[in-house]
């Protein structure tokens, strides 16, 4: 028995099941009607059930001559099982429709395209005419947070709760839209707006899925106006002035310092971000349930057990703190809400259940903010918490009789936290690393510290910056270990393979862990038993068999993927895995040409070094998008750089600049070329530029500008980078017999047909990752259909030889 209460999981996880169809839009009113059908047919069967054991009715048998069911406590349980699992049906369905109604927001028909839904109550009104905008008047309800698009441009975006929305077209005047009372839009801000300033914007709406915000509003920034709310400046204040300290720190504490303390990631470079998710310990960035242990713990080391109305205020006070300071992020108000919970018992002066406060977290956030159901960070903290409490605890319980316990809590929690998140991040990443239990161990001793002297530091940065920035040198000790865990983890073999192989691997850790120990652990009643039931040994036997074929299978598994990542000494062309990027590789005659280098992250850099490349004779950037240039950097690292070919058109201006300035700092030559530009190697055509001859310099021709580039290496190999249909199009006629293909934009649903057909290759190759576009689109399966297509998200890299493309894929 584990001893953790369990009777609330039903209710709360139908809850969050009712929630999530019912935002889904087109379920929303059949899922309430479902919910209270629930509930009825089991208050009725539950009444009819107590009312019939109560008296035997005409024509029914004496009650001795009955069964007795009642008897049975599983019977006598499933009716209020039933009844708490309707309720949280109901409430979550009722409290999602009813949320979804009040944040509804009118959005003209020709404003919403085929691939944006309408989520809720997103109407549509017939907009005659041209020149369509839309402009709003609102408030913003958080501080702008900073984002940065797939090519490269950095905005800052805010949640926005609007008072007007005025809808115009060329020739009318304006007309009002309606809008519900907790409707919320997303627009665009100047990165200094505060919430509570209000805002006029203008632009285009496009409805959103599964999101607080109906729509969002496409347009340049907004009119700021206002001062914001007291809490807003204040916290503003703290992050400017805790950045200013950590300005002269090491990269390591700038990154982490602001991201375990307060969750900003904002500064943390994207190849320590990349190994942070890639080891597991992404979770130490997250604002969660640490925090407020943390916290509640210095409030009772202080105040006490004695006085708990006084220890219990004492609790909310910092709880409110912390979710003022850092946000009001979905795992910051899983934990806020737990955290209420576990307060309310001890102002009760009750005992806290970690499990009971967990599901009614899970009850008030359906009820009362049901987008917290479709949000991973929700879901993963959720999961992660519901992990430890029912298995971890138990788990470690037992473990410590043989060993230190501390110890068995360093084992056991983080790996079945990780097994318990694994399904909802398989749905986002693709990638984990059988190493990331022991990475947690490894980091678990500086946690606490590291959260506890990075909170000083920023409360205490705008008041008496000497201090903070002595807790900050102190802390810089701890994530120093943190950085040096996470990347030194990151590169060890077993790093980097698909997540549901780390999770075959974390389970075989758990077994070994177990399973030498079980002579020590105490037999249960069911152990003694030496009949055991025949059912027993069926389902025994069963799960012994699925076990053993997953290990194996998991096994074989792991063994391929390791053979498919050794590179063929032969290779003639590399395409890269750099997830959604592009980086390709060519070598002939000694020369080695590169067409792009893909995100920041170092995944380019790695696959440049494990090539066994200490040169690169020309890299061709093909456009200034960052999934295709911003890995410059880490590439320069681990190889020499020849010269650099770069696109005519300069957009993103923002990439442009930084490319130039990279390339001019480390005294590598570029210039700008147009086909038909070529390269020889041992007085043999290597490599020809295709496209464009002529260039645009606007930001929405920078696709279309990007380089087609034909290889005459492995019978002929095709990058097509970022072109479109048009584009390719006028391709036909001037591309050669080609083997095969690299298909552009990570698999674009904007491709030729035509020139798929006309090329005919043998193999196409997609570059692509874990996204939000649909890449790669069905119909580039269809236009493709007399290739062998591989995808780098499921394969890896590629390495093409005269005999074909070999990856772990085959």
């Amino acid at each position: 028995m584990t001893g953790v209460d369990l009777r609330l999981a039903g209710p709360a996880l139908s809850a969050l099941a009712a929630a999530w169809i019912t935002l889904a839009g087109a379920y929303r009113w059949l899922a309430i009607l479902a919910g209270i059908i629930i509930l009825a047919v089991s208050v009725a069967w539950y009444i009819a059930k107590s009312a019939g054991h109560s008296q035997p009715g005409f024509g029914r048998k004496p009650l001795d001559a009955r069964p007795r069911m009642e008897n049975c406590a599983f019977w006598n349980g499933l009716g209020p099982l039933f009844i708490a699992i309707g309720l949280g049906f109901t409430l979550g369905a009722t409290g999602a429709g009813v949320a979804s109604f009040m944040a509804r927001v009118e959005i003209p028909a020709s404003e919403v395209s085929a691939a944006e839904k309408p989520t809720r109550e997103v109407s549509g009104r017939e907009a005659p005419g041209r020149a369509q905008t839309v402009t709003v008047y609102g408030t913003l309800t958080e501080n702008a947070r900073a984002y940065r698009t797939p090519w490269g441009e950095e905005s800052c975006q805010a949640s926005v709760q609007p008072h007007s929305i005025t809808f115009s077209t060329v020739g009318q005047n304006g007309t009002q839209l309606r809008h519900g009372p907790r409707a919320r839009l997303r627009i665009t801000v100047p990165c200094g707006a505060l919430r509570g300033q209000t805002i006029t914007a203008t632009g285009r709406l496009s409805a959103l899925e599964n999101r607080r915000e109906a729509a969002f509003l496409r347009g340049p920034a907004g009119e700021i106006s206002g001062t914001g709310t007291l809490t807003a400046r204040a916290v503003a204040a703290i992050d400017s002035a805790f950045s200013e300290i950590l300005a002269s720190f090491p990269a390591h504490a700038r990154g982490l310092l602001p991201g375990v303390a307060l969750g900003d990631e904002s500064e943390m470079s994207p190849s320590l971000d990349e190994a942070m998710k890639t080891t597991s310990l992404a979770h130490l960035t997250a604002v969660s349930g640490g925090h407020v242990s943390i916290l509640t713990g210095i409030v009772l080391a202080f105040l006490g057990r004695r006085y708990r109305v006084l220890t219990g205020l004492g609790c909310a006070a910092a709880l409110a703190g912390l979710v003022t300071l850092v946000g009001t992020e979905p795992s910051v108000l899983r934990a806020a809400l737990m955290g209420i919970m576990v307060i309310a018992a001890m102002l009760l002066g009750k005992n806290p259940h970690a499990f009971s406060g967990l599901a009614f977290a899970i009850l008030f956030a359906c009820a009362l903010d049901p987008w917290l159901a479709t949000s991973y960070g929700f879901l993963l903290s959720a999961s992660a918490t519901g992990a430890i409490v029912v298995f971890g605890r138990p788990l470690a319980a037992r473990l410590s009789r043989i060993l230190p316990a501390h110890l068995a809590d360093l084992i056991v929690i983080p790996l079945v936290a990780q097994l318990a998140v694994t399904p909802i991040l398989a749905l986002f990443a693709d990638r984990s690393s059988m190493w990331g239990v022991l990475a947690n161990i490894l980091v678990a001793p500086i946690v606490t510290p590291l959260t506890i002297l990075g909170l000083l530091a920023a409360i205490t940065a705008p008041v008496a910056p000497a201090v903070a920035k002595l807790c900050a040198q102190c802390a810089s000790l701890c994530t120093w270990w943190l950085a040096g865990v996470a990347e030194t983890v990151a590169e060890w073999p077993g790093s980097g393979i698909p997540i549901w192989a780390a999770a075959m691997c974390e389970i075989v850790m758990l077994i070994v862990v177990a399973l030498p120990w079980r002579k020590f652990f105490p037999e249960s009643p069911v152990a003694r038993n030496t009949k055991k039931p025949r059912w027993q040994v069926v389902i025994g036997s069963g799960l012994a068999m699925c076990i053993l074929a997953g290990l194996l299978l998991g096994g074989g598994y792991v063994w391929r993927w390791a053979s498919g990542q050794r590179l063929p000494a032969e290779w003639e062309a590399i395409q890269c895995d750099v997830g959604q990027g592009s980086a390709f590789l060519a070598r002939k005659n000694g020369a080695v040409v590169m067409v792009d280098v893909g995100l920041a992250g170092g995944t380019a850099a790695k696959c440049v070094r494990e090539a066994k490349i200490d040169r690169i004779d020309l890299l061709i950037l093909s456009h200034y998008h960052a999934d295709h240039v911003r890995g410059l950097a880490e590439v320069m690292e681990v190889a020499q750089i020849g010269e650099v070919w770069t696109s005519l058109n300069e957009a993103p201006r923002e990439n442009s600049r930084w490319v130039k300035a990279e390339l001019e700092k480390a005294g590598i030559p570029y210039r700008a070329v147009r086909a038909p530009a070529e390269i020889r190697a041992g007085g043999e055509l290597f490599a020809q530029v295709l496209s464009p001859r002529t260039a645009y310099t606007s930001e929405e021709q920078a696709n279309a500008d990007s380089f087609v580039v034909y290889f005459e290496v492995a019978g002929g190999v095709l990058v097509l980078s970022d072109t479109g249909r048009e584009v390719q199009d006028r391709l036909i006629s001037r591309v050669p017999e080609v083997r095969t293909v690299i298909v552009a934009h990570h698999g674009s649903r904007d491709h030729s047909a035509r020139l798929a057909r006309e090329l005919a290759p043998e193999y196409a190759l997609i570059s692509v990752g874990e996204n939000s576009y649909g890449h790669p689109h069905p119909s580039v399966y269809e236009s493709f259909a007399g290739a062998q297509i591989i995808e780098t998200l499921n394969c890896g890299r590629i390495a093409i030889t005269s005999e074909g493309p070999k990856s772990r894929c085959g």
